[in-house]
């Protein structure tokens, strides 16, 4: 028994010792980024940093992406327009392209050495939608030589008419000060651009006097009426 005994404890020490040697002599893979945000349409490159050198990227690491709702474990595609390759001797690339929502998930670049399966540390992609910055044009019209309650402004681009708003005040403090009416119009990035000019009117008495602005010029303009 105690042969036994003996012969189970060197048994569990040799089996030890073999695991510790494994783990002191493993074949480590690392991936960079740890974690990168980008946005739909975009394209990402992941690394798998290997500990000693490799041949062929192909061959020495396979891609796999983990789905973080279901769980699932999928070989990436590298036949289309994604595609892995050799930076050096010890870096292969996973160049991931034309990127949408679906493709976010966890990627991991799995190898095998001596027979032992190993797995990098992991890359998590994370791909949302850019809103479209919403930008408006302010364009300014100067009414002068009209008692404002007196003058209608608006305007008009192509056939659409808009009224925008407007203030009213006094020229300087002097004397000689006359009044005025700015006329303001907010104009979204798209209605300017398809617009080929915009023109600021001033009605007066039954009578239309206007400026036309384009869209390569100012946007502030001045109306005068002496």
């Amino acid at each position: 028994n105690r042969q036994r005994v003996s012969a189970q404890s060197n048994h569990f020490k040799l089996v030890f010792i073999i695991i510790l040697f494994a783990a002191t002599h493993s074949y480590i893979l690392t991936q960079t980024p740890g974690l990168k945000h980008v946005s739909v349409g975009d394209s990402v490159e992941l690394r798998c940093i290997f500990e000693r050198s490799v041949n062929h990227c192909y061959k020495s690491a396979v891609w796999e992406k983990l789905n973080l709702r279901t769980g699932k474990l999928m070989t990436v595609n590298t036949n289309n327009q994604n595609n892995a390759q050799k930076h050096n001797d010890k870096i292969c690339i996973l160049t991931l392209k034309n990127l949408n929502k679906t493709d976010s998930g966890m990627y991991y670049c799995m190898s095998h050495y001596n027979q032992l399966a190993m797995i990098g540390s992991g890359s998590r992609v994370i791909v949302t939608v850019t809103k479209t910055k919403h930008i408006d044009f302010l364009f300014s019209c100067l009414v002068t030589g009209l008692v404002p309650y007196q003058v209608r402004v608006f305007w008009m681009i192509g056939e659409n008419v808009l009224s925008g708003w407007t203030e009213s005040g006094w020229t300087d403090n002097t004397d000689s000060a006359r009044e005025f009416t700015r006329a303001h119009l907010s104009v979204s990035a798209e209605e300017w651009n398809k617009a080929d000019e915009i023109h600021c009117f001033a009605e007066y008495d039954g009578k239309n006097i206007s400026k036309a602005l384009s869209f390569i010029y100012t946007k502030y303009f001045k109306i005068s009426m002496c």
